[in-house]
């Protein structure tokens, strides 16, 4: 999607017409827009996400008053009144026209107006000969899905108030739910339960021709799969409890951590908690590590006895003689021949001497027979060291077991220190505010038990859903129509167990590789040696480099953590849809980034650094921000610029003051008295 023009008719502060061009292209990619706080900076940003989708973000205040003050005051009573946005833009070589029109009706009560209908929304598109062609009503929401999925529509056009939000633990499905669509992730999971309720379909059908048993398999398979629904549904409210007080628990621990009492010991239980969730993961990943080895070469104990007899029964027949050393056959033979010992003296028939060196001869028969011990005991004695190697790797194993179990215990011990002397502060808050935790902890470990024991639960149930499926598959068939709808039954579970599997490799692969791309950009921006992680479970945190401990990032820093998310995000999806024939994408490698003060919370460094970033990771970026935000930014910019636009407001507040802004060497009016008392804003170009 590339961004060519807005237009904005009597929307908000924008009075009549007002037309915004933006800058596109290589090098000169951004469009700078300044203005006052008040002026229309977050009215602009919201005119795209209503323009696209109807949406509004939860900086606009009264976003149902969308037309302009001043034309509606002026519009006699029971007259209509439009206001509009129409926002032309590229996309997959084509050029579109999508308008969005309210209309309401001038009342004489507050707040004088009423609505008209729903609100019209209109796409064109050019067809051959520059004509405008209008597409079809139902197809406007699927075009425009290929262009920026509704679900994204905040991650491309976000203010700065959100910005610093997406590291929170309720926002985990939200960030999961982007990456999902922008790498297919979500086109994969829609097909396999398409495919699901195909099955389902085919299996209702065989319920209704099939025989009786065949009938009653499918009817239990049907009710257990209305109870794995059920216990979904508990499972995604338990998550949402999980979120809730995962939440919770960070606001009192961040409480704990303002206080000059507690700051100290919040944040050492911060460090021990972090510790504690590595330890215990440590335990889980040597147990496994444990149960392989076992399951692997578990077996080498239980054949040490007979080892041990077969290297004996070998040993045995050296020692005897019984297997001779290494004498070949035909060499033995060329010296009967000559009648000649190796030591030159003669042999002669019937004497000693040739009689020893013939029985060597008989011996050297076996010489396939000692080949063959040869190789078993080297076999046997390679099983005997992996015997020992597994005694010595296992008995390693469980030693750093139990350091892991001894660090577990100690660590749990100063916790319990801990949550005894703030249980038992002086301070009647800091008891308050330990108890909500120890609660809110508590429980936060029952909802996760919870949803573990319906997981179990799904498990098994599942587990019984693939018996009855492999029962009715295996009965015979009374039909050929029976027999055929068998088929159907089993492809599709086929194709969706397949693509179930597909789908998690899938997701693993770009899940790392976003998480390494975030870090990257992450590291580019900020000056500190923290690493930015985005975990299995799709958290976003920001880490100590060498020891992987969370830290307490500052507003900044998890203003920039958003800030590398949302460019990583923008730089994989870029790869991925650029790739030919790709068909789970969106179909563009072209992605704005329209930003609503984005510096505000940054240092004047940081802001720098990602004015630096941005327009290099972006096709296309909108910047809107005050001047008092502009420092450390416009040097940065300045060689990225194609366009830039002032906002002048024109405020009602009596007495206020005016302001200017210089762009360019020339001066603009930012703020001066409005003159009818409403407010209104042009856009200028800066020239």
């Amino acid at each position: 999607m590339k961004l060519l023009s807005l237009r904005l008719e009597n929307f908000r502060q924008f009075e009549n017409q007002v037309v915004l061009e933006f800058a596109h292209g290589p090098g000169r990619n951004v469009t700078v827009i300044h203005g006052a706080n008040g002026s229309g900076k977050t009215a602009l940003l919201n005119a795209f996400t209503w323009v696209l989708y109807g949406q509004f973000t939860d900086a606009l205040e009264n976003p149902d008053n969308l037309v302009n003050r001043r034309v509606l005051m002026r519009s006699p009573v029971g007259d209509f009144v439009n206001c509009a946005v129409e926002l032309v833009f590229d996309h997959d070589e084509t050029k579109y026209r999508l308008r969005r029109t309210r209309t309401v009706k001038r009342t004489d009560v507050p707040p004088y107006w009423e609505l008209v209908g729903e609100d019209e929304h209109v796409l064109q598109f050019a067809a051959s000969g520059g004509k405008w062609e209008t597409a079809d009503q139902a197809d406007i929401s699927d075009i425009l899905g290929r262009v920026i999925p509704e679900k994204l529509l905040f991650y491309f056009f976000f203010d700065g108030e959100r910005i610093g939000q997406l590291q929170r633990p309720d926002k985990r499905e939200e960030t999961a739910s982007a990456t999902a669509l922008l790498t297919g992730d979500e086109v994969l999971a829609l097909t396999a339960r398409h495919l699901g309720d195909v099955a389902k379909r085919f299996e209702q059908h065989l319920k209704t021709i099939g025989d009786a048993e065949t009938s009653a398999l499918i009817s239990e398979k049907q009710e257990i799969e209305e109870e794995m629904g059920s216990l979904g549904e508990g499972i995604q409210q338990h998550l949402v409890n999980i979120r809730g007080f995962e939440e919770g628990e960070k606001a009192i621990s961040e409480r704990l951590r303002e206080l000059a009492e507690t700051k100290h010991l919040q944040e050492e239980r911060d460090m021990l908690r972090a510790r504690e969730q590595d330890v215990t993961e440590d335990m889980r990943s040597l147990r496994d590590k444990v149960v392989n080895l076992v399951s692997e070469k578990g077996y080498l104990p239980l054949l040490k006895p007979a080892i041990d007899k077969s290297l004996g029964i070998i040993k045995e027949l050296y020692e005897s003689g019984k297997i001779p050393s290494d004498i070949k056959k035909p060499f033995v033979e060329s010296l009967l021949q000559r009648q000649r010992c190796i030591c030159d003296r003669p042999l002669t028939k019937g004497e000693p001497c040739y009689e020893a060196v013939e029985q060597w001869l008989r011996l050297s028969g076996m010489s396939s027979i000692e080949e063959k011990a040869i190789s078993r005991r080297r076999d046997l004695q390679k099983a005997a060291r992996e015997e020992q190697n597994f005694w010595q790797e296992l008995n390693d194993l469980q030693s750093q077991r139990e350091r892991r179990k001894t660090e577990l215990f100690r660590i749990e011990e100063r916790l319990n220190e801990i949550a005894e002397t703030l249980r038992h502060a002086p301070q009647e808050n800091i008891r308050e505010l330990e108890l909500a935790l120890e609660q809110n902890r508590n429980a936060l470990v029952h909802e996760a038990a919870s949803k573990k024991s319906k997981q179990d639960k799904i498990e098994e149930l599942r587990a019984k859903t693939e018996e009855i499926n492999g029962e009715i598959q295996r009965r015979e068939a009374i039909s050929l129509e029976q027999e055929l709808t068998k088929k159907r039954i089993a492809v599709c579970l086929e194709a969706k167990a397949v693509l179930e599997d597909v789908r998690e490799l899938h997701r693993d692969v770009y899940r790392k590789d976003l998480s390494e791309r975030i870090n990257k950009i992450f590291k580019r921006m900020l000056f500190k040696e923290y690493t930015a992680v985005l975990d299995d479970d799709y958290r976003l945190e920001v880490q100590q480099d060498a020891s992987a401990v969370p830290v307490g990032a500052s507003t900044g820093e998890n203003q920039l953590l958003s800030l590398a998310f949302i460019a990583g995000v923008i730089e994989q999806a870029q790869e991925v849809v650029s790739r030919a024939n790709n068909m789970l994408a969106p179909n563009s490698s072209d992605f704005p980034l329209v930003m609503d003060s984005p510096f505000g919370q940054l240092d004047y460094n940081y802001r720098g650094a990602v004015a630096d970033t941005l327009p290099s990771l972006a096709n296309q970026v909108v910047f809107l921000f005050t001047e008092a935000q502009s420092d450390g930014v416009m040097q940065s910019l300045e060689k990225r610029i194609g366009r830039e636009y002032v906002l002048s407001y024109a405020s009602p507040k009596e007495g206020v003051q005016a302001d200017y802004i210089s762009c360019r060497g020339k001066t603009y009016e930012l703020v001066k008295p409005a003159r009818d008392g409403h407010e209104k804003t042009e856009i200028l170009e800066v020239i």
